[in-house]
C-alpha cells in the first residue's frame, strides 16, 4: 500500500488527520462529505454509503483520464494572418491592374475626326469668313453625321465608366466582407474564456507633446503626428523610430494614408504630402485653408482629398470647391457623393460632393468630435452620446451615452469602438458595453485599424493592440 511517509514534503497536514493524529489512508469521493481525508480510526465512523479509495489509487486514476491543459493554437493564427496579408495584396494587384485597364481604355476612345473642324469654327470671324467657306459648308453638310458620331463616343464612355465604376463597387464590397468576417469572429467569442479582447503589442513613445493622430503606412511602418510639430515614422519590426519629419511649423492634427503615399494637417493652416524615397520627403503643400486644418480624408471614387477647419470651411481639393458652416468645423466623412461633417455648435451637415448642401441637423449638444460612414452613419460629441443616422441624415438611435466625451470613433462590422476623454477604450455592441479598457492616462484623440488597433492620445503616446480571435 502506499503510504505518504515515503515523501519528502515536511507538510504534515495533509498526511496525518488532524483528528486522531494518524496515517492517512482512504480519500472520500463523495462530493458533500466534510471529512474526505481519512485515517483507519475515520473510516469506522465515515458513512458507508460514501466511496472511498486510497491516495495511490486515485492518482492512478486522475493519470488516466488524460487532463491537459488547452495549447492555444498559434500557427493556426499566423497562417490567418498571412492569407490575409495575401489578400491584401491580391486586392492591391487588381486595383492596379485595374488603374492600368481604365487608362488604356481612356486612351483607345475613338476620336471624332471632325472634332479638329468644330474647334476651327471658335477662331472663324467676319475677317476671316471667306477663308473658311469650305469648312462652313462641310459642318453644315456633315451636321447630322457629326452628331451622330458624338453621341457613339459618348454612349462608349458611359459604358465603360458603368464596367469601371462596378468593379469598384465590388472592390469596395470585398474589403467589407473581410473585415466583416473578421470581426464577426471576434465577436462570436467575446463571452468566452478570454477575458481581454485586446493585447497591447506596442507603446510608441517619443514625442514632446500630445499625440493627435496615427496611421499605418503601405509598408506596414507607422507614422505618427503631434503637437510638438513633428510626424514621426516608426518601425513595424521593432516599433523604434526611425524618421523624423520636421515640416510644419504648428501643430500637426491629423495624418491620412494615400495609397503608397500619405498627408498630414496643420495648425499651420497647410496640408503636406509626403512621398517614400529613401526616406520620407514632403512633395507638395496645398494651402487655402486661413486657419487650423482640423482633418483631412479622401474619397476613393472622386480621387480627391477633402479637409475641414476652424476656418468654417469644408474644401473639396480637385474639385477647388469650399462648403461654408457658421462654426469650425471639426470632423469630416465622405463615401460616394456625399459629404458628411460636424461643427463645434453640434451641427451636421450633409453635403453633395458637387456643392450642394443636402440636409442638415442638430446632431449634438457641444463639439461634433467624429463622423464614421458605412451603410449608416455614426457622430460622436462632447456631450457624451454616440448616435446613428441613416443615409439621409435622418436620426434613428443613440448607440451609447458615456460619462465623458467621447472623441474617436471606429466601426468594425457590428463592434463600435470608442476612444474618450479619460483615455478609455470602449467596446459597444447591441447598445451595450462588451469591453472596457484604460488605455491611456489622457484624452485619446484618434483610432485606426489596419489588422491592429492603433490609439494616438494627449499623455504623449500612441499605442498598438491585437484583437484576441
Amino acid at each position: 500500500m502506499y503510504s505518504f511517509n515515503n515523501s519528502e514534503s515536511d507538510d504534515y497536514d495533509e498526511q496525518i488527520c488532524q483528528d486522531h493524529h494518524k496515517e492517512i489512508i482512504k480519500i472520500c469521493l463523495q462530493e458533500n462529505c466534510n471529512r474526505h481525508r481519512l485515517c483507519r480510526i475515520c473510516i469506522d465512523s465515515h458513512d458507508s454509503t460514501h466511496q472511498e479509495i486510497n491516495p495511490y489509487e486515485l492518482w492512478q486514476q486522475v493519470k488516466k483520464i488524460g487532463l491537459a491543459p488547452i495549447q492555444r493554437n498559434n500557427k493556426l493564427f499566423q497562417d490567418l494572418f498571412f492569407r490575409i496579408n495575401e489578400l491584401k495584396q491580391d486586392i492591391v494587384s487588381t486595383i492596379d491592374k485595374l488603374l492600368t485597364q481604365a487608362q488604356e481604355m481612356k486612351e483607345l476612345l475613338p476620336i471624332n475626326p471632325m472634332d479638329e473642324q468644330v474647334d476651327k469654327l471658335k477662331s472663324i470671324n467676319e475677317t476671316n469668313l471667306l477663308e473658311n467657306i469650305e469648312i462652313l459648308r462641310n459642318l453644315y453638310l456633315s451636321k447630322d453625321k457629326y452628331k451622330n458620331q458624338q453621341l457613339k463616343i459618348i454612349q462608349r464612355e458611359e459604358k465603360l465608366s458603368s464596367e469601371i465604376k462596378k468593379v469598384l463597387g465590388e472592390l469596395q464590397q470585398m474589403k467589407y466582407c473581410v473585415q466583416d468576417i473578421y470581426i464577426q469572429d471576434f465577436a462570436s467569442r467575446k463571452n468566452s474564456e478570454i477575458e481581454e479582447p485586446l493585447n497591447l503589442v506596442a507603446v510608441l513613445s517619443g514625442h514632446d507633446n500630445v499625440v493627435r493622430s496615427i496611421i499605418r503606412l503601405h509598408d506596414d511602418d507607422f507614422a505618427t503626428g503631434s503637437r510638438d510639430k513633428t510626424i514621426r515614422i516608426w518601425s513595424s519590426q521593432d516599433y523604434r523610430c526611425k524618421q523624423i519629419i520636421r515640416e510644419h511649423c504648428n501643430w500637426v492634427q491629423d495624418l491620412l494614408k494615400i495609397n503608397d503615399k500619405f498627408c498630414s494637417c496643420s495648425d499651420d493652416k497647410s496640408i503636406k504630402i509626403y512621398e517614400k524615397f529613401e526616406k520620407w520627403a514632403c512633395v507638395k503643400t496645398l494651402l487655402g485653408h486661413e486657419c487650423y486644418v482640423m482633418r483631412v480624408i479622401f474619397n476613393e471614387e472622386h480621387q480627391t482629398l477633402i479637409s475641414c477647419s476652424t476656418d468654417s470651411t469644408v474644401r473639396v481639393w480637385k474639385q477647388d470647391l469650399v462648403l461654408k458652416h457658421n462654426n469650425s468645423v471639426y470632423s469630416i466623412a465622405s463615401i460616394g457623393n456625399i459629404i458628411v461633417s460636424g461643427d463645434e455648435n453640434g451641427d451636421i451637415i450633409m453635403w453633395n460632393i458637387e456643392g450642394p448642401q443636402l440636409y442638415s441637423k442638430q446632431g449634438h449638444k457641444g463639439c461634433v468630435n467624429s463622423l464614421v460612414i458605412t451603410d449608416h452613419i455614426y457622430s460622436s460629441g462632447d456631450d457624451k452620446q454616440i448616435k446613428l443616422w441613416s443615409m439621409d441624415l435622418q436620426f434613428i438611435s443613440k448607440i451609447y451615452q458615456s460619462q465623458y466625451e467621447i472623441e474617436a470613433l471606429l466601426v468594425l462590422g457590428d463592434i463600435i469602438i470608442a476612444g474618450d476623454q479619460d483615455g478609455g477604450l470602449i467596446m459597444i455592441q447591441d447598445k451595450k458595453s462588451i469591453c472596457e479598457l484604460k488605455a491611456h492616462k489622457d484624452r485619446i484623440y484618434k483610432l485606426s485599424y489596419s489588422n491592429v488597433i492603433i490609439t494616438a492620445s494627449s499623455d504623449g503616446t500612441a499605442k498598438i493592440y491585437e484583437m484576441n480571435l
